[in-house]
């Protein structure tokens, strides 16, 4: 068994980070960003699946991607746009 390093801890202290700005993001945001960002469905599919256009839910990713820059800012973390 190998004793968690600092790295570890790091990544668990961030993960949860990411999991808390998440639950406060809209629903509508956090929904596209789960299913594009972190499912690795496709746009089309996301807005098949949710009922929308994909012109809304690439808006819904930009503005929840903003959001969530915006959130990460605020705990001194800096995420680059992608």
């Amino acid at each position: 068994v190998r004793k968690p390093s600092n790295s570890d801890d790091s990544l668990v202290e961030l993960l949860g980070l990411l999991d808390e700005e998440l639950q406060g993001l809209d629903r509508e945001l956090r929904e596209v960003i789960v299913l594009c960002c972190l499912e690795g469905e496709t746009q089309d599919e996301a807005a098949k699946q949710i009922g929308v256009s994909k012109s809304t839910v690439r808006r819904r990713i930009e503005s929840g991607l903003a959001e969530l820059r915006s959130r990460f800012r605020r705990h001194g973390l800096v995420v680059p746009a992608f």
